[in-house]
C-alpha cells in the first residue's frame, strides 16, 4: 500500500479496494463488499471510515471487521498517528437463513 502522509486534521486520504487481490477489470461479476476506506486525522487520532456495499453478519463480516482494524492499525503505525475510531457505513448489513441460529446465539450472548 503506498505511503499516505497525514500531517493535519485537514488532510484526508481515500483508498479504493478494487484491483488488489482480484481482477475486477476482467471479472465483471466481482464486486467487493468493502469498497472504500477513508482516513482522517481527528483530535490527534487516525479515524477510518469503511464504506461497504454489503456485510454478511452470519459469516464473513467478523473477519472483515478484524481485517479493517488491522489495516487501520498498520496505517496508524506507518504515519505515527494513534488509532482512532473505526466507522462503518454499510448499505446492506444482512445474514442468510442458513446462519440464523448462529446469529441468534450471538445476539443472545450480547443481551
Amino acid at each position: 500500500m503506498p505511503r499516505c502522509p497525514m500531517r493535519s486534521s485537514k488532510k484526508r486520504s481515500c483508498r479504493t479496494l478494487c484491483g488488489h487481490h482480484h481482477e475486477p477489470l476482467t471479472d465483471e461479476g466481482y464486486i467487493p463488499c468493502v469498497s472504500l476506506l477513508d482516513f482522517q486525522k481527528t483530535g490527534g487520532k487516525l479515524d477510518m471510515t469503511a464504506y461497504c456495499r454489503a456485510l454478511d453478519f452470519g459469516c464473513k463480516a467478523y473477519v472483515n471487521l478484524v481485517m479493517l482494524h488491522l489495516i487501520q492499525k498498520e496505517i496508524a503505525e506507518k504515519t505515527g498517528i494513534p488509532c482512532g475510531k473505526l466507522i462503518l457505513i454499510v448499505k446492506s448489513a444482512h445474514f442468510y437463513l442458513r446462519d440464523r441460529e448462529k446469529v441468534l446465539a450471538i445476539i443472545e450472548k450480547v443481551h
